[in-house]
């Protein structure tokens, strides 16, 4: 039995022939906002005042120009016996945001939602992201104590 030799330009060609079908199904199977530039980083959380600002939370972040969506953050503390969980959120609104693909930081003085109040040396869930209209969040979420 003999094998068949095909000319080395036919071969070439047939590989850069596959190659181009497997990119192409990638870029048609991907997602519009995996290309996207909206990243956030929680860098630190802390105690804020008692009251209306209990929480703080400075974030890295970038997003992409003419993206229209709004940085929101939220906190959720430990539950407590007899009472739900202390919630504080805060939204940037994206005419706030500098959005041109580069990390930027902010300081973000978050709003007592429900619940108790935050104590220091509480475990809570902090959640940072660009919610998208599909439901999905664009961000980070990560535990940390006061």
């Amino acid at each position: 039995m003999n094998a068949m030799k095909l000319p080395r330009t036919t071969r070439l060609t047939g590989a850069a022939v596959a190659a181009l079908v497997v990119t192409a199904g990638a870029v048609a199977v991907a997602s519009p906002a995996a290309a996207k530039s909206h990243n956030v980083v929680i860098d630190k959380v802390t105690l804020g005042t008692p009251g209306p600002t209990p929480v703080e939370a400075d974030l890295t972040y970038t997003c992409d120009t003419g993206s229209g969506l709004d940085l929101q953050v939220t906190v959720t503390g430990p539950a407590r016996t007899g009472s739900a969980p202390a919630v504080a959120a805060a939204t940037v609104l994206n005419k706030d945001l500098t959005c041109d693909y580069t990390p930027h930081t902010t300081h973000l003085k978050l709003r007592s939602l429900t619940g108790k109040a935050f104590a220091k040396g509480d475990r809570v869930w902090v959640s940072a992201g660009y919610p998208l209209k599909d439901g999905a969040i664009l961000g980070s979420e990560k535990s940390v104590t006061l």
